[in-house]
């Protein structure tokens, strides 16, 4: 071992390293510096994909490393997006504007509530109210029956009678039958 005899001494799980052809083992990890790739860190002999201050992982399993990962904890996305990590970038009604930052997520004619909310046209012309039925000519608003059903009248005890329609559709002639049966509330 290059001139030098070395003796055994009399110690127990003695770790005995040959430093004096290659410098030391700075980090201690067995590996003297000028084989270690990572001479400081005792856990890394190669800087791998990560570097040598950082452990090569991926955290939640998408294929990119957390040091190359925007979203180390969310396995969908790697770049944080527009609506960041654990929020998907998806725009439900294909209006062009992400849910995240769409107040009409379902509705593609608004990106806002507006007055008269998600899935109702604005009025036309100014001080004209919102349709809240806008399929239904008789009504604006639904009222207690609903859109599409006209309001039953009170009867001596002050319930209210909507008729329920139900539609039934005839394979034989490809025609729709509604059948009105009241409902009391």
């Amino acid at each position: 071992m290059g001139g030098k005899e070395l003796r055994p001494l009399f110690f127990v799980n003695l770790k005995i390293t040959d430093t004096t052809s290659c410098g030391t083992d700075s980090d201690s990890d067995g590996q003297p510096d000028c084989s270690d790739g990572c001479p400081f860190n005792n856990l890394k002999s190669s800087p791998g994909v990560c570097g040598c201050d950082e452990i090569d992982l991926d955290s939640d399993r998408d294929g990119v490393y957390n040091c190359h990962d925007e979203c180390p904890r969310d396995p969908y996305k790697s770049d944080a997006g527009v609506c960041g990590c654990g929020v998907p970038d998806v725009d439900s009604d294909g209006d062009g504007v992400v849910d995240c930052n769409d107040g009409c997520p379902n509705d593609p004619n608004k990106w806002e509530q507006g007055e008269c909310g998600c899935g109702f046209p604005e009025p036309d012309t100014e001080g004209a109210s919102c349709d809240r039925c806008p399929n239904d000519p008789a009504k604006a608003e639904p009222g207690f029956c609903g859109c599409g059903i006209s309001d039953g009248a009170k009867d001596d005890a002050g319930k209210i009678t909507c008729p329920r329609q139900q539609h039934v559709v005839n394979l034989n002639f490809a025609r729709m039958v509604s059948l009105v049966e009241p409902v009391t509330y």
